[in-house]
C-alpha cells in the first residue's frame, strides 16, 4: 500500500468499545459505544455514525480476556473518513502503544492479520 504508514500488523476483530472524549472543559463528556474494525499495538480502528475530529483524544475501554475485564487505553484520533451509508472510519493510535501481553489478551482467540 503506497501511503501506509502503519507500524504493526492489525488483526481483524469485531466488537464494540467505550469511548470518552478527553475534554479541555469542565464538561461532562458523553460514553459512546462503537465499533471495531481492527486493532493493533499501535492503533484501533472504528466505525461509527459518527465524525471524530482528527487529533481528538479519547478514553477507550477494549474488552481484555475472558472475565469481564477491561483495558482502558488513552487514543488520538489520526484519520476520520466517511464511507457508505453515513458511516465514518476512524484509525486512532494508542498514546502509548499496548506491550506485547496486553495485545495478546485484546486478541486471544482471534488469528486473523491484516497484511
Amino acid at each position: 500500500k503506497g501511503g501506509e504508514r502503519r507500524a504493526s500488523p492489525r488483526v481483524s476483530t469485531r466488537g464494540i468499545v467505550e469511548t470518552v472524549p478527553v475534554l479541555a472543559s469542565d464538561a461532562r463528556p458523553a460514553v459512546q459505544s462503537i465499533r471495531v474494525r481492527d486493532i493493533s499495538r499501535g492503533g484501533i480502528g472504528l466505525l461509527s455514525s459518527n465524525a471524530i475530529k482528527t487529533t481528538t483524544r479519547m478514553l477507550v475501554s477494549i474488552p481484555a480476556g475472558k472475565n469481564s475485564e477491561q483495558l482502558v487505553v488513552l487514543c488520538e484520533v489520526a484519520r476520520c473518513e466517511s464511507v457508505a451509508g453515513g458511516l465514518h472510519v476512524i484509525g486512532c493510535r494508542f498514546v502509548q502503544r499496548l506491550t506485547a501481553l496486553e495485545f495478546d489478551q485484546l486478541i486471544a482467540g482471534n488469528a486473523e492479520v491484516i497484511t
